[in-house]
C-alpha cells in the first residue's frame, strides 16, 4: 500500500509541476480542469443518479470549457467578473448550508448536485485567480491546508480522545482539529519571525503586510491569526462534508482513480472551501488598504 501511494504521488508530481510552471496559463487551466471534472464525476457517483445531477455535471463541464476557450483565444479569463461573486456564494453555502447538513437537515438530491457545481467551479476559478496573481502565493495557500491536515492526523493519533463528528467521520477528533489550528497558527507566526522568502511564508506575509498598512503590527498579527483560523475551520468542514457524502453512499473512497490514495475528491475535499476563501480575503484586504491608506 505504501509503495502504491508513493508511486502515485511521484507520478502526479511529474505531471503537476510542469503544468504549474508552464508559461502559458491555459496549460495549467486545462490540466486543473481535468482534475475538477474527474472530481465532479466522483461527486455524482456519491449521489443518487437523477436528471438534476446530470445537469449539474454538464453545466460545470460547459462552463469550464467556455472559460478555457476564452483563455486560449484571448489570453484572459473572466475572473474579475466571476470569481468574486461565485467565491462569495460558495463561502456562504459552506458556512450556512453545509453545517446544517451535518445535522441531517439538508438531504435533497437536487440541492447536493447543484452545491457540487457551485463548490467545484468556485474552487477551480479561485485556483486560476491565485495562479495568475502569484504562483508562490497559490502554493503557500495549498501548503496551509496540507500542514493542517498533517497536524490533525498526528495530533489526533497521539492525543485524540473526544470525537469531532462521530456520526460522520469517527476517526476525526477534537484534539486533532485543535492540533491543526495550532500548527497553522505557528506557521503563520513563523512566517513573520523567520528570515527568508520561503513558499510556505508567502500567504501569511502578504496578508500581514497588507494589514500592517492600516493597523498596528500587534493588531495585524491577531487579525492574521484569526484569518488563518477561518481557513483551518473551512478545511475541516470540507473534509467532513465529503466524509458525509461517502458515508451516505456507503463507500470508503470517492473512487479508485489514484491507487493507494482513493479518489481525487478525497485529496481535494479540504481545498474546496479554502481556495475561494483565500481569494475573498485577499481581495478584501486589497480593498481595505485602498480605502484606508
Amino acid at each position: 500500500m505504501l509503495m502504491r501511494r508513493v508511486v502515485t504521488a511521484l507520478a502526479l508530481l511529474l505531471i503537476l509541476i510542469p503544468a504549474l510552471l508552464a508559461p502559458q496559463p491555459w496549460v495549467w487551466a486545462c490540466f486543473s480542469l481535468v482534475f475538477v471534472m474527474l472530481a465532479a464525476w466522483e461527486w455524482m457517483r456519491l449521489l443518487e443518479p437523477s436528471r438534476s445531477q446530470t445537469s449539474a455535471f454538464f453545466a460545470l463541464l460547459s462552463m469550464g470549457l467556455i472559460l478555457i476557450f476564452d483563455l486560449i483565444v484571448q489570453d484572459r479569463l473572466w475572473l474579475d467578473e466571476l470569481v468574486s461573486p461565485l467565491s462569495l456564494a460558495a463561502a456562504l453555502f459552506w458556512i450556512v448550508i453545509v453545517p446544517r447538513s451535518f445535522k441531517g437537515r439538508v438531504q435533497a438530491g437536487w440541492l447536493q448536485a447543484w452545491l457540487a457545481w457551485v463548490f467545484l467551479l468556485a474552487a477551480w476559478l479561485a485556483l486560476m485567480a491565485l495562479h495568475r496573481v502569484d504562483l508562490v502565493l497559490l502554493v503557500s495557500g495549498l501548503a496551509l491546508v496540507w500542514v493542517a491536515d498533517i497536524a490533525a492526523y498526528f495530533a489526533g493519533r497521539r492525543f485524540g480522545r473526544r470525537k469531532l463528528a462521530p456520526s460522520i467521520s469517527p476517526g476525526k477528533t477534537q484534539e486533532g482539529a485543535l492540533g491543526a489550528c495550532l500548527a497553522v497558527g505557528l506557521l503563520g507566526l513563523g512566517s513573520l519571525l523567520l528570515p527568508g522568502e520561503g513558499w510556505m511564508q508567502a500567504l501569511p506575509r502578504r496578508w500581514f503586510d497588507l494589514l500592517s498598512q492600516v493597523m498596528s503590527d500587534a493588531l495585524a498579527v491577531c487579525v492574521l491569526l484569526g484569518l488563518l483560523l477561518v481557513l483551518v475551520i473551512l478545511s475541516i468542514i470540507g473534509d467532513l462534508y465529503e466524509s458525509q457524502l461517502k458515508r451516505l453512499a456507503g463507500v470508503k473512497d470517492s473512487s479508485n482513480l489514484l491507487p493507494g490514495h482513493g479518489g481525487i475528491l478525497d485529496r481535494i475535499d479540504a481545498l474546496l472551501p479554502v481556495l475561494p476563501a483565500i481569494v475573498l480575503i485577499d481581495r478584501w484586504l486589497l480593498w481595505l488598504v485602498a480605502r484606508l491608506s
